[in-house]
């Protein structure tokens, strides 16, 4: 495959142009490893390049790579006189240009697609004006543009013609962010990552980011750069990806089964209002979407790791820790009253401890907890959003958690696997629920959620010896 002049897959010769010892090698890129192997025939060398090295390859490319692991310098000897050294970097960004990225360079605006996001950024409207109109002809393909914590995220349809066609043939969406202030490399791989995994929610598996480029100019300068011939284009960004996220069944990933997409005007402003949202608490929310994403990663196995997974991103959705079920006035009462007690009664040696045990009550029982946010995700997406067994799952989930926690899990026999296939999908699927129940979304994607993979593999995991087709 490939990107621009740029082929995945094939080994280019190249030379580095940061140590000045001009070392020649090959350089390539998969869809995960990004990696570099240079050579010398006359003496040993070593490549301290953590921060950045810079290659140039035969035909060109001005290739920096980033966040490298340096895989050490090696020997080959075929006979006593002959000696050659050689040394691997493994980096895991690479920068492709006219010219060098350096690590004190700053993005000022970043252009990238995300897998599978095709259909959920479909909005009529403006794809049908697109496809209606000749190649030639000045076309509006903006789908939306919001601002979004100090940058305007848009995004917009790009298309390509075929010979002998006057209309667009392939016509993809593909997203923008300009950031008000200049961003680092890692500042603005956060910001977009944060919007892949917004995605990731709407659709129900873990996206990518894909046919990244990235500028030093905002807009307005790119433009006028264009105008004065000076622009040479951006700067493409390749950076190792899961194979077990590309390859995806694509059937499942209708808008039918998305709390938002974009075919009418009304549902494309929910999907942006959505974003908007997600983006505005991210700070807080960090932890949960990254624990959402690994549990969305381990859809294809079910381990033990998956089920300490869940009950990670369960915990850290903000609201679901266990709550005070007792006034704070009315526990320090009791407390108080008890230790009084403990000592009339001869136990003044422990009289604290008694204290502090009634203390220790004042917050929600498990089951309390678990009733109380299966209400709260009721209440959203309504009183048959999820069935009668859910608590009975959770809590069997924290009951197989506390096994695998302590030591080696395997379930017994196939029922007891069935229980914990079932724990796995409920705690997975209020988690889901818990995590986009905020987001203000219409009441038709509050209704099509519950066709969303994650809370589908709950719905349909039947328990060991279960013969109905569905509940």
């Amino acid at each position: 495959m490939a990107y621009g002049e740029f082929e995945i897959g094939r080994k280019y010769h190249c030379r580095e142009e940061t140590t000045g010892l001009a070392l020649t090698g090959f350089f390539h890129i998969e869809r995960d490893t990004i990696e570099a192997e240079f050579f010398s025939y006359a003496k040993y060398f070593h490549l301290d390049c953590e921060d950045c090295l810079v290659l140039r390859t035969e035909e060109n490319h001005v290739v920096s790579l980033h966040d490298n692991i340096p895989g050490g310098t090696g020997t080959n000897s075929a006979q006593p006189s002959l000696l050659t050294y050689n040394a691997i970097v493994i980096s895991n960004l690479a920068v492709m240009g006219r010219d060098p990225w350096s690590p004190t360079d700053f993005v000022h605006q970043v252009f990238f697609r995300i897998t599978h996001t095709d259909d959920t950024l479909k909005h009529m409207p403006t794809f049908d004006r697109v496809v209606q109109t000749k190649i030639g002809t000045d076309i509006n393909t903006e789908i939306f543009s919001a601002r979004v914590a100090n940058a305007t995220i848009s995004a917009s349809y790009n298309y390509s013609g075929k010979t002998g066609y006057d209309y667009p043939h392939d016509v993809r969406a593909a997203l923008a962010v300009e950031f008000d202030a200049p961003q680092t490399l890692v500042q603005y791989r956060r910001f977009v990552q944060a919007i892949v995994r917004f995605f990731s929610a709407v659709v129900g598996i873990p996206l990518n980011a894909f046919d990244i480029g990235i500028s030093r100019l905002d807009e307005r300068e790119q433009r006028t750069a264009i105008e004065a011939r000076t622009y040479y284009g951006n700067h493409k960004v390749f950076e190792i990806q899961d194979a077990h996220e590309l390859n995806r069944n694509r059937v499942r990933l209708w808008g039918g089964c998305q709390f938002a997409h974009s075919r009418t005007d009304n549902e494309l402003n929910a999907l942006v209002a959505c974003l908007v949202e997600w983006m505005r608490r991210e700070p807080v929310w960090t932890g949960p979407t990254v624990l959402m994403m690994e549990s969305m990663r381990m859809d294809r196995v079910m381990s033990a790791d998956r089920l300490l997974t869940a009950c990670k991103w369960f915990e850290e959705i903000p609201g679901t820790r266990s709550i005070p079920a007792i006034k704070g006035e009315d526990i320090q009462t009791l407390a108080k009253l008890t230790g009084e007690k403990a000592v009339e009664l001869g136990y003044s040696d422990i009289a604290g401890r008694v204290a502090g045990a009634i203390k220790g009550l004042s917050k929600e029982t498990r089951m309390q907890q678990l009733e109380r946010v299966v209400a709260e995700v009721r209440t959203v997406f309504g009183n048959d959003c999820l069935d009668s067994d859910i608590v009975t799952y959770l809590a069997k989930a924290y009951g197989f958690r506390g096994r695998a926690a302590h030591g080696h899990f395997s379930p017994a026999d196939d029922r007891e696997y069935s229980e914990f296939a079932k724990s796995v999908h409920a705690m997975e699927c209020i988690s889901y629920l818990l995590t986009i129940k905020e987001l203000p979304m219409l009441d038709g994607g509050r209704r099509r959620v519950l066709s969303n993979p994650l809370v589908r593999a709950y719905k349909t995991t039947f328990m060991y010896g279960d013969k109905r087709k569905d509940k």
